[in-house]
């Protein structure tokens, strides 16, 4: 019988070993990429500003690809935390306050690094927005890609 006792806790600490990581497990958020201005947009020959465009077009797309894996993770911390949480207050012990206070503030400081990854989202969105607008409100470039 304590074999299997001490089996179980060591199965339960296994399993709650990724909770306690919390949302750290996940690193840091994605460096956002850096994009061009729209005075240089405006300023470069049309080949190049068609290029810069372009560019700036994909490296917003990788980087919004990085961010959703960085985001599931945070969520799949935030949802381990959270059931570890619920966990230590049922089984009661020693230190559940303590666990559960670390917890929490896991769980916050992802909700905190998630939100970060919105912001940093709308603002890239944002630039590309008026390097978009540069670009478009040439009279010398191929307007194919513009919005019509």
């Amino acid at each position: 019988m304590p074999r299997k006792f001490g089996f179980a806790i060591a199965i339960l600490m296994m399993s709650a070993a990724p909770a306690m990581a919390g949302v750290s497990i996940c690193g840091d958020m994605p460096v956002a990429p850096d994009l061009p201005t729209a005075k240089e947009i405006a300023q470069q020959p049309p080949a190049k500003a068609e290029a810069a465009k372009h560019q700036a077009f994909l490296d917003v797309v990788g980087w919004q690809k990085q961010v959703k894996n960085y985001r599931n993770c945070l969520e799949a911390a935030q949802k381990e935390d959270k059931r570890a949480s619920v966990a230590a207050q049922q089984n009661g012990g020693d230190d559940v306050d303590a666990q559960v206070t670390k917890l929490n503030a896991d769980i916050n400081e992802g909700d905190v690094r998630y939100n970060a990854s919105v912001v940093t989202e709308q603002k890239l969105a944002g630039e590309f927005g008026d390097i978009s607008k540069a670009y478009c409100s040439r009279s010398d470039v191929n307007k194919s890609t513009c919005p019509k």
